[in-house]
């Protein structure tokens, strides 16, 4: 390493070549490992599952672009759910409202305890699906193109749901 004669120079050439060689048939074994285990998942809770373990590996650009369809298809997934758990969030909040403000008359507690509740139920799962986009973009899935359309629309259901507890808390 530290000879800097032409004879270092061509063992250090060598010596990297010989690395680069061995890191290309780990890689390659990997991402086939991965593909099989990707493709063998009968839903998207198993593909999730096995994006979680090889989270790490994903740095790797030739392990990234092997398992890039899987990628999109489970971002997909997230995207729809965050949708629907604004849409649930919007749309159905009267009905969950009333079916819990019988039980919370029951039990003794304020009626806007639910909404607050509730709300917080809705921020963890949101919380959750992010967890998810990091497992399946990688640590660094805000810096990614995909990574930030999704961190902004969480950003901003994220921030309806704080001014939603704002206005309760204010109604309280």
């Amino acid at each position: 390493m530290l000879d800097i004669s032409k004879e270092g120079g061509d063992i250090w050439d060598q010596t990297e070549r010989t690395y680069n060689v061995k890191i290309d048939k780990v890689e390659s074994q990997i991402t086939s490992i991965l593909r099989a285990k990707l493709s063998q998942a009968q839903n998207a809770n198993e593909m999730f599952r096995v994006f979680q373990i090889f989270t790490a590996l994903l740095t790797r650009p030739r392990i990234r672009g092997a398992i890039q369809e899987y990628q999109i298809q489970l971002l997909i997934k997230v995207e729809k759910d965050i949708e629907v758990l604004r849409d649930k969030l919007l749309n159905n909040q009267n009905k969950e409202d009333h079916q819990s403000t019988m039980l919370n008359r029951i039990r003794g507690f304020p009626d806007i305890s639910n909404k607050i509740i509730w709300t917080k139920q809705i921020e963890r799962k949101l919380a959750f699906y992010m967890k998810r986009v990091e497992d399946v973009l990688g640590s660094n899935w805000q810096d990614l193109h995909q990574g930030r359309r999704l961190k902004q629309m969480g950003d901003s259901f994220q921030d309806t749901l704080t001014a939603r507890q704002k206005h309760y808390l204010e109604q309280w």
